[in-house]
């Protein structure tokens, strides 16, 4: 389920605090944007226990 996925929940938050950060400094909202993209990155627990099998 997408929903209760963490990642889910935690990248909008992400994009809106860079979003509000942008006006202060730049920097810190690039910060923002990337680490939600990196959190994306992180193998999701529910895929590596499809790869291994029943």
């Amino acid at each position: 389920m997408m929903g209760k996925d963490w990642k889910v929940k935690l990248s909008p938050f992400l994009y809106l605090i860079a979003a509000l950060t942008a006006h202060v400094s730049p920097w810190i909202s690039c910060f923002f944007f990337v680490l939600a993209a990196v959190i994306w990155f992180v193998p999701d627990k529910r895929i590596e226990h499809a790869l291994k099998g029943p």
